[in-house]
């Protein structure tokens, strides 16, 4: 069984440029978070940092770098997973999982990590993703148009509705065959529910980071010791794949 992490960190973010190399606390960037709770975790095989920035700097993980074509602003990060676990294996030999870790949503530790990782082996599912618990009242806004799940009818109340999860990609597995197929992950699906408040980690903008560094020195602590709550999922929208 080899399980890598691979971290991508392109360097082109248009709303916090080379955010990937910010600092979330003195002497830790975005990107060496991610390589120290991947390091740190036990389950992780080799971390690799794939990247289109020869300038960015980190320690103890092997830099790749990315093709131009799979580092744009409409790349799908699936497929440049892919293209680097075809370029680990060529020649490293064989992957049997990825775990992805995006730098700038910080909502991970070690032991989640290792937790995750673990959940996947034990039932044999064909990935995980993070999440967190949300409330069921959505709202989607466009152009002054508004649409919501219950309106006309009567307002939902909280004790009947759903366990809602929102995606918080901070921890994402795959095994070999759904990132071969360019798949963030397989089925069975684990998804792996964190505290509502990481939500505040996932950095797109200045003003995200200025409040997730407010944020980490309480946040870090926390997720240091954070155990996931795995749910199972055989099925999205009736769907087994």
């Amino acid at each position: 069984m080899r399980i890598v992490a691979i971290i991508p960190a392109r360097a082109g973010s248009k709303r916090l440029p080379r955010k990937n190399a910010l600092e979330i606390e003195p002497g830790i960037s975005l990107v060496q978070q991610a390589v120290d709770c991947a390091e740190a975790s036990g389950v992780i095989d080799e971390t690799f940092v794939l990247t289109d920035d020869p300038a960015l700097r980190f320690r103890h993980a092997t830099y790749l770098g990315e093709p131009p074509e799979l580092a744009g602003d409409h790349a799908d990060i699936s497929a440049a997973v892919a293209e680097a676990a075809e370029r680990i294996e060529r020649s490293t030999g064989r992957i049997d999982y990825v775990v992805t870790l995006q730098p700038a949503v910080l909502a991970r530790s070690a032991l989640i990590i290792q937790r995750i990782v673990h959940a996947v082996l034990r039932e044999g599912a064909g990935g995980a993703v993070t999440a967190a618990r949300t409330v069921p009242w959505q709202w989607s806004v466009r152009d002054g148009a508004a649409a919501n799940a219950w309106h006309p009818g009567p307002y939902p109340r909280s004790q009947h509705a759903p366990h809602h999860l929102a995606e918080i990609n901070a921890v994402q597995v795959a095994g070999r065959a759904a990132v071969a197929d360019r798949q963030r992950w397989g089925m069975p699906l684990l998804l792996a529910e964190l505290p509502p408040w990481v939500a505040s980690l996932d950095i797109d903008e200045p003003a995200d980071l200025a409040f997730a560094r407010d944020l980490w020195p309480w946040a870090r602590i926390r997720l240091e010791t954070w155990e996931p709550t795995m749910h199972r999922v055989e099925t999205i929208n009736g769907a087994a794949a």
